[in-house]
């Protein structure tokens, strides 16, 4: 009875589920991220208040032009994308309804990361029938959620630049662990849900 709940795939999940969380906290806190919990820039916060008062300008005022955000359809906005925001609003959305606002950024960077580790570990998984090395998998795993330049960003200032990085790196693993899934165990729907991701 245990060998067989050990082999669940519910098990499989959850416990992948567990160490992916595990393994952002300990990157956020090794990165030193979980100071204040506030990014130091305020222009991901402008942009997740103007997504939920239902605009993409974060003002139609002229006067709220300031570094690094442009002028352009009658509007002040930011230029680094709509991803991060969009990932922002969720957690904006919860923290109002329970009182907490705002929410701190590094809760949603923290589970940006957690959703990279959990794709990471379900891709790079050793199957019961696989003739690959335990350790090659784990290698996959260390080198994509440890890389050097990920860690020394992360470790640094971690302005609007790096922020969208970090961001941008993880949609990349996503779409190179789906790809490996896929490779692994081809079907109509794994594919139908990389393309869409991509």
């Amino acid at each position: 009875v245990v060998s067989q709940s050990l082999n669940d795939p519910t098990t499989d999940t959850l416990r992948a589920f567990g160490v992916a969380v595990l393994l952002a906290i300990g990157l956020l806190l090794a990165t030193r991220q979980v100071g204040g919990g506030y990014a130091l820039h305020g222009n991901y916060r402008a942009q997740v208040d103007a997504l939920l008062d239902g605009r993409l300008a974060l003002t139609a005022a002229p006067e709220g032009l300031a570094h690094d955000l442009a002028w352009s359809e009658g509007g002040v906005q930011q230029v680094w994308g709509l991803g991060a925001p969009l990932w922002q609003v969720p957690f904006e959305v919860v923290g109002r309804a329970v009182g907490v606002q705002p929410v701190p950024d590094r809760i949603a960077l923290g589970a940006w990361l957690a959703v990279v580790a959990y794709v990471t570990l379900r891709a790079f998984r050793r199957g019961r029938d696989s003739t690959e090395p335990r350790f090659a998998n784990l290698g996959c795993v260390l080198l994509v959620l440890g890389l050097p330049a990920l860690v020394a960003m992360l470790r640094g200032r971690l302005g609007v630049y790096e922020e969208a990085a970090t961001y941008a790196y993880g949609a990349a693993v996503i779409l190179m662990c789906g790809l490996v899934a896929f490779v692994r165990h081809p079907t109509t729907a794994r594919l139908l849900v990389l393309l869409a991701f991509a």
